[in-house]
């Protein structure tokens, strides 16, 4: 439901510009956050105690040979950093459960990159350790298949695949068991989510690499890092305390 809801509105920027659309929505949440903050948060009371706890901060440095008293100080600055924390629990409620969605809806939409049409792609499986040394195939009537008889080593099996623009449909046969998943070929940004399997020596399939938008980072660690940044500047800009 989430995810035609977000792909509805962000899709077209993720075709666009994954990387783009992911600073866009890092920029957006930042402000939802802040003015969250700004808004449930008596800002007041949150300026005297950030105030009073800088100054606590700056007494506690020239006493460092009066172990008494910066206890005592230390006491005052836990109390003054345990008032902020209630007055923070209100937007940190209000923003909790929009966050865990996105970031459910960017786990899979950002997390591998989309299989395009004839380039080769990664197909990798994950085993329990005692499979290993063991034959696994991969089938499909529809794709390229590099070598699609494997030897389990170190509880991975890799393939390399290529195939038209489509639907397709690939199969791991492991033992006397398989295990089908349905893939899409296309030039739109769709990449193919992994699959966990239960009840099996076969653990976890994914298909394409995983998702680098720059300098080898994930999307979580350029989100978080863009997150900062934006969050620094609008705090100062909105004067959020």
């Amino acid at each position: 439901m989430f995810d035609s809801f977000f792909n509805s509105i962000f899709g077209f920027l993720i075709d666009w510009s994954p990387l783009v659309s992911l600073l866009v929505i890092s920029l957006l949440l930042t402000l939802l956050i802040s003015l969250s903050y700004k808004f449930l948060t008596n800002q007041k009371e949150m300026k005297e105690h950030k105030d009073e706890i800088s100054k606590l901060q700056k007494e506690m440095k020239s006493l460092k040979n009066s172990p008494k008293e910066m206890m005592e100080k230390q006491k005052i600055l836990m109390e003054r950093n345990m008032k902020m924390m209630k007055h923070n629990f209100k937007p940190m409620l209000f923003t909790f459960i929009p966050l865990i969605i996105i970031f459910g809806w960017l786990s899979s939409t950002l997390a591998y990159e989309p299989l395009e049409p004839n380039m080769e792609f990664p197909v990798d499986i994950t085993f329990n350790e005692n499979a290993n040394n063991e034959i696994v195939k991969l089938e499909s009537d529809t794709l390229n298949i590099e070598n699609n008889e494997q030897i389990i080593k170190e509880g991975k099996a890799r393939w390399i695949i290529k195939g038209e623009e489509g639907k397709h449909r690939i199969t791991i046969v492991y033992k006397s068991e398989q295990y089908p998943k349905d893939i899409s070929i296309t030039k739109k940004w769709m990449p193919s989510k992994p699959e966990d399997i239960k009840n099996s020596d076969l653990k976890r399939i994914e298909v394409g690499n995983k998702f680098k938008p720059l300098l080898g980072l994930s999307w979580f660690w350029i989100y978080l890092i863009s997150a900062v940044i934006f969050s620094m500047i609008i705090r100062k800009v909105l004067k959020i305390y």
